[in-house]
């Protein structure tokens, strides 16, 4: 059993979202914020998916140019592209549920309850017998 944070909408009716760490958020990233509405979160995601190698070739180029030596630029931009991916990579799995829930109260739904069920389905089918 899990458990579910159920909201409610006037007109859209009720959502659930897990509690906890998403794995879909974990391994679908973009796609998965895509899929659940989460438009601004994802296209900073994608810039960001961008930004990282261009601040990797940056720090890489303050080597070649004598700003940094060059073993502490490739030191530092070999860091910089997998600290930028590592967190592009699991921000979604730790964060993912949270963000959902704060867009979902941005949009006018209200929290109603935790509910401990196997599914999003069954978690709304409890709070529906609930109320």
């Amino acid at each position: 059993m899990r458990t579910f944070n159920v909201y409610s909408h006037p007109v859209q009716g009720l959502k659930a979202v897990k509690a906890g760490f998403s794995w879909p958020g974990l391994f679908f990233g973009f796609f998965w914020m895509l899929v659940k509405g989460l438009w601004g979160l994802a296209i900073l995601w994608f810039m960001l998916s961008f930004a990282t190698p261009l601040a990797t070739a940056l720090v890489i180029q303050l080597g070649e140019s004598g700003a940094l030596s060059p073993s502490s630029a490739e030191l530092l931009g070999v860091s910089v592209y997998t600290g930028g991916y590592l967190a592009l990579w699991l921000a979604p799995g730790f964060r993912g549920n949270k963000w959902r829930e704060r867009n979902l109260a941005k949009r006018g739904y209200e929290f109603l309850s935790a509910v401990r069920a196997k599914t999003p389905d069954a978690a709304i089918a409890e709070q529906a017998r609930a109320a």
